[in-house]
């Protein structure tokens, strides 16, 4: 009988768990199951067109791209003819190379800094894009006293990180009932980030420096 199980694997920085298909006989009764989120590419990238192309040709432009800080933050590896756009077939390709890779879960290395100073008792929030579907969720972290993030556990993973996604992010931080974060972090965050094996940053810690004096 067949059953799935997790299969840890340290590459580039990250550490991933992969989908593994084992065949045992007798052992599925109970076996804990590690799934990557429900994901239809071509739905999702007809999505992303449909939400962010604001003249309606079809293609997301770099202007256009600023609407969606993670979908920027992803143009290297999305724009495969380097054209400087996102075509929703280049973008449905890059989801689906998201699936093929089987990876549910990495623990990513990070790190956030504010003024040049690593940032303690922060929050920080990776929001998906809505155009992903309603599997993908928020994954919250706090940051530590050297300014790493301790990213939270999602129902059904062994431990806390971040699903294969593309995410907002926005920090928050409130001191004497004050927010010391500028809303260029949060509520207009201009900060985000893909995940996935060969996205842009994650073959070393990411690093999300932040400064007061924007």
């Amino acid at each position: 009988m067949g059953y799935l199980s997790s299969l840890e694997i340290r590459t580039r920085g990250a550490v991933v768990l992969l989908l593994v298909t084992l065949f045992m006989c007798g052992c599925s009764q109970g076996a804990s199951r590690l799934q990557q989120q429900s994901l239809s590419p071509g739905e999702a990238a007809a999505k992303a067109i449909e939400t962010y192309d604001e003249n309606g040709d079809g293609i997301l432009n770099p202007d256009e791209l600023t609407g969606s800080p993670s979908l920027l933050a992803a143009l290297g590896k999305i724009d495969t003819d380097g054209d400087g756009q996102m075509t929703e077939s280049e973008i449905a390709a890059r989801l689906n190379q998201w699936v093929d890779s089987r990876i549910a879960l990495f623990t990513v290395p990070c790190q956030v800094y504010l003024d040049g100073q690593p940032l303690s008792e922060a929050t920080v929030r990776f929001e998906p894009e809505p155009f992903l579907g309603n599997s993908f969720q928020v994954v919250e972290g706090m940051t530590t006293r050297k300014g790493g993030i301790k990213f939270q556990a999602l129902p059904g993973m062994p431990a806390g990180g971040l699903p294969p996604g593309l995410y907002r992010i926005r920090v928050t931080k409130m001191v004497d009932g004050k927010q010391i974060i500028p809303s260029l972090y949060n509520e207009q965050t201009i900060l985000g980030q893909e995940i996935a094996n060969d996205a842009e940053g994650m073959e070393r810690t990411l690093e999300f420096r932040l400064s007061k004096n924007n």
